[in-house]
């Protein structure tokens, strides 16, 4: 676990979330060079199945950054 091996090596573990929607993850993708763009139905699986971190799973800190930001 995170926790057992934090305390046996005293390093600070700090997440960092960068919470996109969904809608502005798929609008990125589709600029995405052909070859390269993700289908869509691995980005929904994929955004159904991430958490967010918590404190609770051991880090000393977790960080949200605001991904809804539209510049692409």
């Amino acid at each position: 676990a995170l926790s057992s091996g934090r305390a046996a090596t005293g390093i600070r573990c700090v997440a960092v979330w960068i919470d996109t929607p969904l809608h502005l993850a798929l609008a990125r993708n589709s600029l995405r060079p052909t070859g390269e763009i993700v289908p869509e139905t691995a980005t929904r699986s994929v955004f159904g199945l991430l958490e967010a971190p918590t404190a609770d799973e051991g880090f000393a800190e977790v960080i949200v950054v605001d991904g809804d930001v539209d510049d692409a």
